[in-house]
């Protein structure tokens, strides 16, 4: 069995997000957030290290605006046509 490495426990939500890079802007949903970063579903993913502002919109009207980056991203099996990629990403501080 392998060790679990997270310094923070991931949380599972749903939650509409929004991402700016020097390229555009694009929607998203977060699929699960940690003290550390998110895992965001996406049409189109974006290069690992490659910055963005991340808008994490939350049920209660509470949005949460953080500067990541892109850690890893695969494309998904399922027939989703709304998130066709998976996407780790990393805030920064």
């Amino acid at each position: 069995m392998q060790e679990e490495r997270r310094k923070f426990i991931r949380h599972l939500l749903e939650c509409p997000v929004t991402v700016v890079t020097s390229q555009g802007t694009m929607s998203g949903q977060a699929k699960n957030l940690s003290g550390d970063g998110a895992l965001i579903c996406c049409k189109q993913p974006l290069n690992p290290r490659e910055s963005m502002d991340l808008t994490i919109k939350f049920s209660d009207g509470f949005s949460l605006e953080v500067p990541s980056e892109v850690v890893w991203y695969y494309k998904t099996t399922a027939g989703d046509e709304k998130s066709l990629y998976k996407m780790g990403v990393r805030f920064l501080r």
